[in-house]
């Protein structure tokens, strides 16, 4: 058992100045945690969400974290979201500026696999907002007939 004076000793992680969680733990709690569940102190932003998907039958980075913009409207479609600090983003468009780059300006992000969930960026392309809500129209006249 840790005496009274090792109590509160520093935790041990890079750039860490939090407290350890118990006196004889190395590790603050974040870090506890991290490592149990993790195996790691950090992942990169990357690893981080390709933890939040699986790989489907036709290679898309299927997002199984937060979503939004599912409604009972016929074909509607949900989106992954992301939280970054307090700010609330769209999965595949962070996932596609981690490895792409930047989205050029006055462009979209067109899911050229029709999975709004999908997040590889190779399934990703960005094009005018006309040209996505086209390729959208398309593809749900194909699948349902002319109406749509």
């Amino acid at each position: 058992m840790a005496s009274k004076k090792d109590y509160g000793k520093m935790c041990q992680a890079p750039a860490c100045d939090k407290k350890s969680h118990h006196g004889d733990s190395t590790f603050c709690q974040m870090h506890q945690w991290r490592l149990k569940h993790w195996g790691a102190l950090e992942r990169t932003p990357i690893e981080y969400m390709k933890s939040k998907t699986f790989v489907d039958d036709n290679s898309c980075w299927v997002w199984t974290g937060g979503k939004v913009g599912q409604s009972k409207r016929r074909g509607s479609q949900p989106y992954g979201t992301i939280m970054i600090g307090l700010k609330r983003f769209r999965a595949h468009r962070v996932m596609y500026e981690l490895i792409m780059g930047k989205i050029p300006d006055g462009l979209v992000l067109d899911h050229i696999c029709r999975n709004t969930l999908c997040i590889n960026p190779e399934h990703l392309e960005p094009v005018t907002n006309a040209e996505n809500v086209k390729r959208g129209y398309e593809s749900r006249k194909a699948l349902w007939g002319k109406e749509s």
